[in-house]
């Protein structure tokens, strides 16, 4: 498959294939370090194997033991609680803060953000809205229960969101179920509120429609430029990598 290559004031959308997961942080981290070659990207991807990514602040000895079990454990560059990467689709979107559509606090950037996906899955026959529960103190599990502007239906979180800011631009990547989670039996999944669980192009078609138009944007596919792809392999295998410092840090 031609891939597009980025240019200056252009958005574009990846679409990766199910990566592990010390290559799919070090993808967000590049696509962030070098988020000048283009106005906003948004990449949905999925996770092989299925991993915990644990958040920057949390403690990497409250999940040690998952790691012995054999589950991978990695660090992400945002804050939050935990999510464990099963059978879901998780997006990744870098874009300017207090420039062009998005806002300047971060909590305006998730409650934008997370309205534009409740109205994909709106147009997915969910009726899905935006918790107004309390902020504070992340649980240790991510989906354990809804924090303000995380997407809900009813009672009950179905999109969580982290994020993290560097040089003018924000990184800002979760997930979405697709059938219900081990480690988080109180959240919901699509597969439980669908009569058929569209397919991975279907879901991406879907999310960037509404995308573009909450934010007034227009997305070309594309891939990581040369410059990101570089960064990504050494970020992968040399900060994400099981069993690095920037893993075990806390």
């Amino acid at each position: 498959m031609m891939c597009k290559r980025p240019q200056p004031t252009y958005c574009r959308l990846i679409t990766d294939a199910a990566l592990p997961p010390a290559a799919n942080m070090a993808r967000d981290e590049a696509i962030l370090n070098q988020a000048a070659g283009a106005e906003v990207t948004l990449r949905f991807y999925r996770w092989r194997p299925w991993a915990f990514s644990i958040g920057y602040f949390q403690k990497y000895g409250d999940f040690e033991r998952f790691e012995r079990d054999g589950i991978p454990v990695v660090r992400r560059l945002s804050g939050g609680g935990a999510i464990y990467h099963a059978d879901e689709i998780a997006y990744g979107l870098v874009a300017p803060y207090g420039a062009g559509p998005f806002g300047r606090r971060a909590g305006e950037v998730f409650e934008r953000v997370h309205s534009s996906i409740a109205v994909g899955l709106g147009l997915l026959g969910v009726e899905a809205c935006l918790s107004d529960g309390p902020s504070g103190a992340s649980p240790l599990i991510c989906f354990s229960r809804p924090q303000r502007y995380d997407v809900v239906v009813g009672e009950r979180k179905i999109l969580g969101s982290a994020q993290r800011r560097k040089g003018g631009f924000f990184l800002q990547h979760g997930s979405l179920p697709l059938s219900p989670n081990r480690f988080a039996p109180e959240a919901l999944s699509l597969g439980e509120l669908v009569d058929a669980l569209p397919d991975d192009g279907r879901l991406v078609e879907v999310f960037a429609e509404a995308f573009e138009e909450a934010f007034g944007l227009r997305f070309e596919r594309a891939c990581l430029a040369a410059g990101e792809e570089a960064e990504a392999a050494k970020l992968a295998a040399g900060k994400y990598a099981a069993g690095t410092r920037w893993n075990r840090r806390r």
